[in-house]
């Protein structure tokens, strides 16, 4: 099984054996390393983000898919899980139909390579194989090193339906929905983004036509932008990919457009409040290092979050940081944990769906009794209480508003 800090030994020895170039990306599209070395073939790189943000789009719902840059360069690429809270998507190529035309050197390599000889340099180092021969290759790759990944033998005879691709009818509108969501979720503002999903035709009406499938690519495109506009806020990868894979899961099980709306919907709300609470137990005058440890605990909140790892991660000594806890925020450590604890504890009451038992859980108390006594501690009322206040709320449990919306 390979783990994290290992992807370069994997990569490494997939090139030598296949000399495919393997870009290894995080859910943050950050790249986390390559197989590439030589400087002739780093020109490559310019290539695969475009090829990365196509994926998202197009193939993450299934979490792997066959793409071509043009009709000689191939890639195909997967989303595999390294542990429980750990994603990388894995970029494969770009791969030759057949030996470059040395006229026609031109019509490859979209990259930012200037001279002719330079890019007939590059053209000579990319393997040459047929689609099948791509994919076995991949395959045999994953399997190998145990990775946890989708059977790719699909791609084999399986092509992509037109209407399952990026081009929408309404690309503009889509963006500048897109931009309004990402600025919601940028500020933390869920009531503002409450409103828009729940208020408008405007968001409902980007599922109102093509197949299911295409639908769902729409919501996983903008849960894509809200989960990028969440980390650029200061939200930590793991939390915003655990947010992205859960919608992604339910995304897939939803059979007709008003669940796939409700589903994205409900994951866009996630993303704005996760800001909105960081930013709230976030002084502005807070120091960097103070930022990350918050960031820390929020990504860690359903686990057994503890000073001496937050430490780790900050790279200070556990006295210390409890110090800075105290000199920063106003609040020791413990204290902070636990109102952090039950403000997401609140929002996730308000919103509906889960048992005390489960809210418990997902928020780190060691058990339901433990909750109920925390929760009236910072509250003054039980979280049965409290769930029955907030259905009086007109934004509440917004999932169900927007299915009742559409429905009706």
């Amino acid at each position: 099984m390979l783990i994290p800090g290992q992807e370069k030994k994997y990569a490494d020895s997939f090139y030598q054996m296949s000399r495919i170039p393997l870009w290894v990306y995080d859910g943050q599209e950050e790249l986390v390393m390559t197989n590439v070395h030589s400087a002739i073939l780093l020109h490559l790189m310019d290539m695969t983000l475009p090829m990365l943000r196509r994926y998202t789009v197009t193939c993450a719902v299934r979490r792997h898919g066959f793409l071509e840059a043009s009709s000689e360069e191939m890639f195909v690429a997967c989303s595999v899980s390294l542990n429980f809270r750990t994603q990388r998507t894995l970029l494969f190529g770009p791969v030759l139909r057949r030996t470059a035309d040395p006229r026609k050197v031109d019509n490859y390599l979209s990259t930012k390579v200037v001279f002719q000889d330079q890019k007939l340099a590059l053209l000579s180092l990319l393997p040459v194989m047929t689609k099948d021969e791509l994919i076995e290759s991949v395959q045999t790759s994953l399997n190998r090193a145990g990775l946890d990944a989708p059977d790719l033998s699909d791609l084999r005879t399986k092509a992509m339906p037109r209407e399952e691709t990026s081009e929408d009818a309404d690309t503009p509108s889509l963006i500048r929905m897109e931009d309004k969501i990402c600025r919601c979720v940028s500020s933390g503002n869920a009531v503002t983004l409450s409103f828009f999903l729940t208020g408008t035709p405007a968001y409902q009406s980007i599922f109102a036509s093509g197949s299911i499938y295409h639908k769902i690519c729409r919501g996983v495109e903008l849960l894509s932008s809200a989960k990028m506009a969440a980390y650029y806020a200061g939200c930590g990868g793991e939390q915003t990919d655990r947010i992205f894979e859960k919608a992604r899961a339910e995304l897939l099980s939803s059979n007709d457009a008003v669940k796939i709306a409700a589903v994205c919907g409900r994951g866009l709300l996630d993303y704005a409040h996760v800001v909105s609470l960081l930013h709230s137990f976030i002084p502005r005058s807070c120091s960097p290092v103070m930022k990350k440890s918050i960031s820390v605990i929020m990504s860690h909140i359903g686990e057994g979050v503890t000073l001496d790892l937050i430490a780790e991660e900050v790279h200070l000594s556990a006295k210390y940081l409890s110090a800075m806890f105290v000199r920063e925020t106003g609040m020791t450590f413990k204290d902070l944990l636990q109102k952090i604890r039950v403000q997401q504890a609140c929002y996730m009451l308000r919103s509906g769906g889960l048992s005390f038992a489960e809210i418990a859980d997902a928020t780190g108390f060691c058990s339901q009794s433990h909750f109920n006594s925390v929760f009236k501690k910072y509250t003054g009322l039980t979280p049965r209480e409290y769930r029955d206040l907030q259905n009086i709320d007109p934004w509440i449990s917004t999932g169900d508003r927007l299915l009742n919306l559409l429905e009706g």
